[in-house]
């Protein structure tokens, strides 16, 4: 079963089956019957984490087949269950953007604090899974072209969450397997990086009395601006 955070629940599961003295044809057995077991093969709690653990059948059945069997020599053994981690694929949106300065585009603390990216982990859930910690940090991400290098030219380019972040994330939470989305429409934020302009400003304004204790306010419809 993939790991949901709670004890695994043996009635929710698949058929299980055993193969009884004189039987061709597998027996179903009833969940109820069933144990999580030790190495020794003592009962124990079911298990909520990642991993792989042993079932077998109660103390109780065992019993029961034993009466109904006697004319054999009965062995229990064990099967295996395994708590899968649970997928998430990580959804990144937003926008950030500069003016083209000649220098590499990157993803800023003021950006990051301005709530220009947001991080969803799996659609629909603003929130990280319980247990999970992790803050966004500007060094968290890079801004690429179509061909995975830095963005330095004015244009439109991609924010990513570096493979780095993913494999700490999957390193420190083993019941969980994060991924990126496949989707590109939400795998990747957007970054604008706009060309720098030499603007010209042309005008004047004269004050209508010289020495007045207030500056006169800035008239707009005085002055014109070139690119």
């Amino acid at each position: 079963s993939e790991y949901n955070g709670s004890p695994v629940n043996l009635t929710n599961e698949h058929q299980y089956k055993m193969l009884l003295p004189g039987q061709t044809t597998p027996t179903s057995i009833d969940p109820t019957d069933l144990t999580f077991v030790d190495s020794d093969g003592n009962p124990t709690s079911a298990p909520t984490n990642f991993g792989t653990y042993r079932i077998g059948l109660t103390n109780a059945f065992k019993n029961r087949l034993i009466d109904a069997y006697d004319n054999y020599n009965l062995t229990f053994g064990t099967a295996s269950y395994q708590v899968t981690a649970q997928t998430i694929a990580l959804v990144l949106n937003g926008a950030a953007s500069k003016v083209e300065d000649g220098h590499p585009a990157t993803i800023t603390s003021n950006d990051l604090a301005q709530n220009k990216l947001h991080l969803s982990w799996g659609r629909g859930h603003d929130t990280a899974p319980a247990g999970i910690t992790y803050t966004m940090q500007p060094d968290d991400f890079e801004v690429i072209d179509s061909t995975g290098q830095p963005a330095v030219r004015p244009g439109s380019y991609s924010i990513i969450l570096k493979q780095s972040v993913l494999k700490r994330l999957n390193g420190q939470n083993p019941n969980y397997t994060f991924t990126f989305a496949n989707d590109p429409d939400h795998r990747y934020a957007r970054y604008t990086i706009y060309q720098a302009s030499d603007l010209t400003v042309r005008g004047n304004q004269t004050t209508d009395v010289y020495g007045q204790p207030t500056p006169e306010a800035l008239k707009p419809g005085n002055f014109t601006l070139t690119v």
